[in-house]
């Protein structure tokens, strides 16, 4: 699964961009893959593409990075921390009962993060 959805991403960020921008550039999931692996977060993927929020749609969950960023595993960590808060907050809330409300949950996540891709995790081009 983890090729296939970075490929549609970059695929669908080089019909957007054109082929010679994305040369310089990596597609980047704002939720990141390696996430999918916590079964909590998974499962907030999976039941907000039920509302369909789109995990490799760019203007969903995409950024363009630097070809040449290297590991992220801060950037990893930090939005995984925001997640399991989040999750865990909304449902000792009565929150997160529809599909609906995890596709905001993750909205609210990409959000967040989008404008520390550059200042906080030196990841933007």
């Amino acid at each position: 699964m983890r090729e296939t959805e970075r490929r549609v991403l970059r695929d669908r960020f080089v019909a957007q961009n054109g082929k010679a921008a994305m040369e310089i550039r990596h597609a980047h999931h704002m939720i990141p893959m390696e996430l999918l692996d916590d079964r909590e977060i998974a499962t907030a993927v999976k039941r907000a593409s039920k509302a369909n929020w789109d995990y490799s749609d760019p203007n969903v969950n995409g950024a363009i990075a630097k070809q040449y960023h290297g590991p992220h595993a801060q950037y990893n960590a930090d939005v995984k921390e925001w997640l399991k808060r989040e999750i865990n907050d909304r449902k000792v809330n009565g929150g997160l009962t529809t599909d609906a409300e995890y596709a905001s949950l993750l909205a609210e996540c990409v959000n967040y993060h989008r404008p520390l891709l550059g200042s906080q995790y030196d990841l933007l081009p």
